[in-house]
């Protein structure tokens, strides 16, 4: 008899598939309307998350159709396509039929938005509810997404009542979307994904499983994603984004959207580890998930089988240590054989592999207000970038000259400086932007007629503020503005003078 129950046991996954074929559309697009600035990570996103459809939520590869960069034309195509599917297979196959919709891209708030193509959200709802299955669960990772659903009464916060089922007595739609209405969706280059989607994944495979029955349930995955989006976006410069959620749903239980024992490879995590761990792929530099266990629990994460590196936060520092998963293997995470690592962090950026978290820079630059009465400068400058954490430092070197014809005072500057910014980074979309102070010595040499000159030494600080625009793989357009006061010494007095600084240039990060 304990055999027979045993058996069951194992057979429940594979009898919900069989009463519920599973379906996915998954689309990605970086690109939206005119004059928007093309996203990094939409694309990838939805390429991991309908890998994780198939490795982990029981749909068949043929049943999942993903788009990249697709246009509205070949969006709609694409349901049709699912709809067809479904009714092939429902009811002479399988009684009842289960759809994930996943979209990451630009939206306006009351439009999807692929390319230069539109898909109003009342088109969109109807694509779904037409497309003949029972069950229809959508998931949207796009700026102003909680419009889709306000229309239907949709509401954002941490509860989530909503019970669904596998069985086929279950009928109707969820939607999930990352962010409320008026909101901004964002994305982290340190996660190299958008924040709602990267604890999404996260969550699916493993970190939502919250009673540790193996089993990740929309209800878990939710919550999980919610609060977890809510704190890594809350300081943000675009502010805190609040996953909304809204259904019509007959019938009662819990989907399960992953099966962990599906997963290739699964990492452990005992009751006797504690904290806020990230594992890292060492192939791409990508972090796979992100995992915040409390004490006296055990968790597990189903991910592929590879090399990894688990970090483990704590407080201000950070350790690591690496990890080889073969096929079908089980590691267990041991925080007794990490090695404090403190640059690892910076070091996990964009979506190739993993960086240095140090780069270099080459600006033009024009100064004025260098010393009492000279001209604006104009500058060649030359400097390294080093990310540390959320600070970033700036140490450079810079060279100006200027020549003056005004009457009879014709005279020629020549100018020196080193220089070093200290600022702190804020995420905000595809830039990263920067706030800080600035320290510096120059030395200048005003050259007269007749070979006079003049030199001086100056001591300058001020603010700084800035920009980072990613241009093509590790490469960024990069322009600062710099508001000083130059200290120097004048007919043997301390004098003081405000100067004012715009650079533009490339940086390119290693």
């Amino acid at each position: 008899m304990k055999h027979l129950v045993y058996i069951v046991l194992l057979l429940l996954p594979s009898l919900a598939f069989g009463q519920v074929t599973r379906f996915g559309l998954v689309v990605g697009n970086n690109r939206g309307q005119e004059r928007r600035a093309a996203l990094r990570y939409a694309e990838r996103d939805a390429k991991r998350f309908a890998r994780l459809l198939v490795d982990l939520g029981g749909f068949e590869p043929e049943n999942v159709v993903r788009l990249d960069g697709a246009t509205a034309a070949e969006f709609r195509e694409a349901f049709l396509d699912i709809q067809r599917k479904i009714a092939d297979v429902v009811p002479r196959k399988a009684p009842r039929a289960l759809l994930v919709v996943y979209f990451s891209g630009h939206s306006d708030g009351v439009n999807l938005e692929l390319g230069s193509g539109l898909i109003e959200y009342a088109e969109f709802l109807r694509l779904v509810e037409e497309s003949g299955a029972g069950i229809q669960i959508v998931f949207i990772d796009s700026c102003q997404s909680g419009g889709l659903i306000a229309v239907k009464g949709g509401r954002s916060g941490p509860s989530f009542d909503l019970v669904l089922t596998d069985t086929i007595d279950a009928n109707g739609t969820a939607i999930v979307t990352s962010s409320a209405a008026g909101e901004n969706s964002q994305e982290s280059g340190e996660l190299g994904g958008s924040f709602f989607t990267h604890y999404l994944l996260s969550g699916l495979r493993g970190a939502a499983d919250a009673n540790q029955d193996s089993r990740v349930t929309l209800a878990e995955v939710y919550q999980y994603a919610y609060q977890k989006t809510v704190v890594g976006t809350a300081r943000t410069l675009s502010g805190t984004q609040h996953p909304t959620y809204e259904y019509q749903m007959e019938g009662r239980g819990n989907v399960v959207l992953t099966y962990l024992a599906r997963g290739r490879a699964r990492l452990r995590f005992g009751a006797d580890t504690s904290g806020e761990f990230l594992v890292l792929s060492r192939d791409t530099g990508e972090v796979v998930a992100e995992l915040e266990k409390p004490y006296g629990t055990s968790r597990q994460l189903a991910v592929p089988a590879g090399a990894y590196t688990i970090a483990l936060r704590r407080g201000e520092r950070l350790y690591s240590q690496e990890i080889a998963l073969k096929d079908r293997g089980r590691v267990r995470v041991d925080p007794t054989c990490m090695r404090e690592r403190p640059a690892l962090l910076a070091s996990v950026k964009g979506s190739g592999p993993a960086r240095s978290g140090v780069g270099m820079f080459l600006h033009y630059g024009l100064l004025s207000g260098a010393l009492k009465n000279y001209a604006a400068i104009h500058q060649g400058i030359v400097g390294l970038r080093v990310d540390l954490g959320p600070t970033t430092l700036f140490p450079r070197f810079s060279y100006g000259e200027a020549s003056i014809a005004a009457g009879q005072l014709d005279y020629f500057i020549r100018m020196y400086s080193l220089e070093s910014v200290v600022a702190w980074r804020f995420e905000y979309s595809v830039l990263d932007l920067f706030g800080g102070i600035l320290l510096g010595l120059s030395h200048g040499t005003q050259y007269l007629a007749e070979d006079q000159k003049f030199s001086g030494t100056m001591f300058t600080y001020g603010a700084v503020g800035g920009l980072d625009l990613p241009l093509v793989s590790g490469l960024a357009l990069q322009i600062f503005w710099e508001a000083g006061v130059r200290v120097f010494s004048l007919n043997d007095e301390l004098s003081q003078q405000l100067s004012l600084q715009g650079t533009v240039g490339l940086g390119y990060e290693f």
